[in-house]
Formats: structure tokens, C-alpha cells, sequence
């Protein structure tokens, strides 16, 4: 994996930098730099930094317009153009990056780990640091778990308990932290199981290690565990411990971890009345975590909601018919808060168009010029509880086949935080139930990276429209390539290609490329 574990360090610097003062490429420092807990704070502080760059950007963009829920416009430069056309190939270069970033993450996390664990062997850590240590190490296995699930999430097979540990391939694994130019040790694909293993077995450990944190009483953990923290909790872990769980199909685990989550009321709902704002300054009392970024510190990221929405009022991408058709238009704030008429320019004439703008419209707090919204800026916000309510809505349903169980309360829960009026709905089948929570979990989860991911794991295909009956004359500035892509249930391309650099450089890797590419 040359690309991988050679290349990588100089590829991040370019997507955002790392600060963690290594030495060149292919040995670990020798001179004992990292020294002191506030040494490993450091390199901490840098990793957060770099979670940052898997958060936010290319990493949601891609896989959603790659599905249905967006339909490019012809001038939108070919931006996401392979991937909005179906035409996803292993020299893809918005999926080549993406898995540069993952692995960026997960080798300087392995790093940090190893300069911890020898910190650790020398005594160099005070008893009294203890606490303090187990939380860094923790924080740190949980984003090496976050990568590494993104990872399986976009380059694996979907999970079965018939094909964990035979037929499909995770990703390959790297726990060490060696560079090097010999490809023959580099590794290759483990199996599904195994990658699920370490990824279950990092937040674990994470878990255990911020419970005994936040045990302390230390003087910060009242701001760690509470609404739009800058850093990962043990309720963040949690969270994740559900995400994870309910892609495996683990459903009393996903039911479990959410439930847990929604119980603590620490992080309730945002009120109606706040939802707008919680996207607009990124403060919301259901947001678990959120990454810190600045008008000075930014990381280099692009602004996620550019192509959906431009300071010229214009837009590469937007939202299909049938996505908007979803909510209710007069009462849900949902609608409001992300939707609205634009202009988009043409050949000298401007179309009226409904587009989002709302869910990424750029944070002023975080542009240089506080008077002009360029930037398009917006903390990422990884981790809602509303994810929960839908996580649980899905994993008791599929558990206890009950459309009038607790899968209907959560639900209508969470309906009733974003539509005014709310009246709460009796289901009458398990089949009307399923539909409306993945509608919900469309609706609520739009342009946060989950689309791909849902439609996979439920066996679901679709045809993206580029029909507008209430707006016809958009539909001759759509991008053709873009219009009637077809996806059948399990098409090949929900699943995305191993990078053709890293399958020429690492020869582990002959024979595992994902079937049809």
C-alpha cells in the first residue's frame, strides 16, 4: 500500500494539515519529542483537527449525489460528474480521495497510539495523568474506528452473518505505524468480520476509557458531556456503537445503544423553533458532537453545501421532485430550514429553482469577512439524536414486527419535533410502518452521507427523476448524464472500488478488487 503509507502524510497536507511533527517517511522519530501527557494532548488536538477533513466536503458529497436524491445541473463543470452519471470507475479521483483521507486518519492515529503505549512503557506518564491519558487514547481508537467504518460503509460488501467470513472482503487492516517502499508487507483485504471486529473492539475501548473520564468529575466534563461538545463522550460513542450495530443488522445492540442515548436527555431534541438556527451557527441541543473550526482555523476544507447552494445564488446540484414532495411543505420545519427559491443562471437567462441551501448555508462566525457569506462554512455535526430516534424506530421494528410498538413512538417522537400540528399515527402494517420511517430517515438525514448506505442496506434501487411538473422549464437545464440513472437492488456500484493506484502498488490486493470493476 504504498499510496497509502508513503504518499499519504504529503496528501493530507494538501486536504488539511496535521501538524504532528513526524520525521521522514519510513522511520519513527528518534529523538523522544513526544515526552509529556501535554505531548500527547498535542498529537490528539491534531487528530481532531484531521477528523475535520473526513467529516465534512467530498466525504457526505459524494455518495450523495452519486444516489437519487440529487440531479445536476448542465453547468455545474462536470463537479461529481462520473459519479452522478452512474459512471464510477477505480480511477474515480472524488473516491480515490476519499480513501486517502480514511487512511490519512488511521495511520496518524496509529502513530499517536504507538508514541502513547511507548510514553506509557517509560513511566513517563504521572499517576495523577492517569485519567487524563486513558481519555486521549480513547478519544483516538474512536477515530480510528470511525475511518474504518466509513470504509466498510462505502468499499465493503454489505454485511450478513453468512458472509462476514467468507464471502465478502473488509478493508485492509493496519494497526502499526511503519512506512515503507517494500510492498511485499504491505497488507491485504481481512475479511468483513475481522475489520467489524476491530472496529467494535476500538469503540469499546473508547467507550470504557471516556466512562472512567467522565467518572472523575474532572472540571471539564460537564462541557464534554453535553450538546455541541468539541469533543468525542462517551454518549458519542454510543452513538456510534448504534450506527455500527445497525449496519451489521445487529438490531438489539442498535436499539439498545440509541435507546440509551435518548434516554439520558442530554441531548433532546432541538426545538422547533431552534431548528433553523442550529444549522445556521451550528448550535442545536441534539447536535452530540461537532468539530471545532474558526474564521482563523478552518482546516482547508471547502464548504460542504457549495455545490447545493453558491453566494452567486446559483447551484451544481439539486434536490429531485420526489424528495421535496416528502414533507410537508407548509408545517414542516425541515422544508423551510433547507429548501428555498433560488436563481440559477444559464446561457444568459436565470430558472427559478427550488434548491437546498438551508442544511449547509454557511456559518458567518466563520468567515474572514463577517459581512459576506463566501465561504460556505459549517461545523460538521456527525453525531444528532435524531439519528437515534430513527435508529431505533428501524432496529425494534425489524426486532419485534410490531407497527404499533415502540418502533411508531419514536417515530411520531421525532415527527412531532419538526411538524407543527403534529398528530400522531396509528400504522395499521409492519410493510406501512417500514416505508415511512426510511422516509423519515430520508428526510431528516438528506445530504449527511447516509443515502447510499440506506438504500444498500435495505436491498433498494431506484431511478433518479429529473421531472419538475410544477417547474418545467428546469428540466432543459439538467444535466443529461445525470437524468434516469438506474440503480437495480444490490447494484454492483453501491459498493465503491478499491483505488486502481492501490491495487497496482500493493500486490496483496491481486484477485480482491470488488466484483464488476
Amino acid at each position: 500500500m504504498k499510496k497509502i503509507f508513503l504518499t499519504l502524510f504529503a496528501a493530507g497536507a494538501l486536504l488539511g494539515s496535521c501538524d504532528m511533527n513526524l520525521e521522514p517517511i519510513g522511520q519513527l522519530p528518534s529523538d523522544g519529542s513526544v515526552q509529556s501527557i501535554d505531548d500527547l494532548e498535542a498529537l490528539r488536538n491534531g487528530a481532531y483537527r484531521n477528523m475535520r477533513i473526513i467529516t465534512t466536503s467530498g466525504n457526505l458529497l459524494g455518495s450523495e449525489i452519486q444516489m437519487d436524491d440529487f440531479v445536476g445541473v448542465s453547468t455545474n463543470g462536470n463537479v461529481y460528474g462520473e459519479l452522478s452519471a452512474g459512471s464510477l470507475l477505480s480511477s474515480n479521483s472524488d473516491v480515490n480521495v476519499c480513501w486517502q483521507n480514511m487512511y490519512y486518519i488511521i495511520t496518524g492515529v496509529n502513530y499517536d497510539l504507538i508514541e502513547a503505549q511507548r510514553l506509557l512503557d517509560e513511566n513517563a506518564i504521572e499517576e495523577t495523568d492517569m485519567a487524563l491519558y486513558n481519555r486521549y487514547v480513547g478519544e483516538l481508537k474512536f477515530m480510528r474506528a470511525y475511518a474504518y467504518w466509513w470504509l466498510v460503509d462505502h468499499f465493503c460488501q454489505p454485511y450478513t452473518e453468512q458472509n462476514g467470513d467468507t464471502e465478502a472482503l473488509g478493508v485492509p487492516l493496519r494497526l502499526d505505524f511503519n512506512p515503507t517502499g517494500d510492498n511485499s508487507t504491505y497488507p491485504g483485504r481481512s475479511t468483513l468480520n475481522q475489520t467489524f471486529t476491530q472496529i467494535e473492539k476500538d469503540l469499546q475501548e473508547a467507550y470504557d476509557a471516556l466512562v472512567a473520564y467522565e467518572a472523575t468529575g474532572a472540571k471539564d466534563v460537564a462541557e464534554l458531556v453535553a450538546p455541541n461538545s468539541y469533543y468525542v463522550s462517551s454518549y458519542v460513542v454510543k452513538a456510534m456503537q448504534a450506527r455500527v450495530a445497525l449496519l451489521k443488522g445487529d438490531y438489539p445492540t442498535a436499539f439498545n445503544r440509541a435507546k440509551e442515548v435518548i434516554d439520558s436527555q442530554i441531548y433532546p431534541l432541538t426545538a422547533y423553533n431552534r431548528y433553523i438556527t442550529m444549522w445556521d451557527n451550528d448550535e442545536g441541543t441534539e447536535v452530540l458532537m461537532r468539530l471545532f473550526m474558526s474564521s482563523t482555523e478552518t482546516g482547508g476544507i471547502s464548504g460542504t453545501g457549495l455545490q447545493f447552494y453558491t453566494i452567486n445564488n446559483s447551484a451544481n446540484y439539486i434536490p429531485v421532485n420526489d424528495l421535496i414532495n416528502l414533507y410537508d411543505t407548509r408545517n414542516d420545519i425541515r422544508y423551510t430550514a433547507w429548501f428555498f427559491t433560488g436563481q440559477i443562471p444559464v446561457m444568459g437567462r436565470n430558472y427559478r429553482a427550488v434548491f437546498m441551501g438551508g442544511k449547509y448555508p454557511g456559518n458567518m462566525d466563520l468567515e474572514v469577512d463577517p459581512t459576506q457569506r463566501q465561504a460556505g462554512l459549517n461545523m460538521a455535526k456527525p453525531f444528532r439524536t435524531a439519528e437515534m430516534y430513527l435508529i431505533a424506530a428501524e432496529a425494534d421494528l425489524e426486532l419485534n414486527h410490531n407497527p404499533q410498538g415502540l418502533a411508531a413512538t419514536y417515530l411520531n417522537d421525532l415527527r412531532r419535533a419538526r411538524i407543527q400540528n403534529y398528530t400522531d399515527v396509528t400504522f395499521n402494517s409492519e410493510s406501512e410502518l417500514r416505508t415511512a420511517i426510511r422516509n423519515e430517515r430520508r428526510k431528516e438525514l438528506v445530504a449527511e452521507g447516509f443515502r447510499m448506505s440506506d438504500l444498500r442496506r435495505w436491498g433498494l434501487g431506484f431511478t433518479r427523476t429529473g421531472s419538475y411538473p410544477d417547474n418545467p422549464e428546469l428540466e432543459s437545464i439538467l444535466a443529461p448524464t445525470s437524468v434516469g440513472v438506474t440503480y437495480q437492488a444490490g447494484d454492483y456500484r453501491y459498493t465503491w472500488p478499491i483505488p486502481a493506484d492501490e491495487m497496482e502498488s500493493n500486490p496483496q490486493l491481486a484477485g480482491q478488487q470488488n466484483p464488476n470493476y
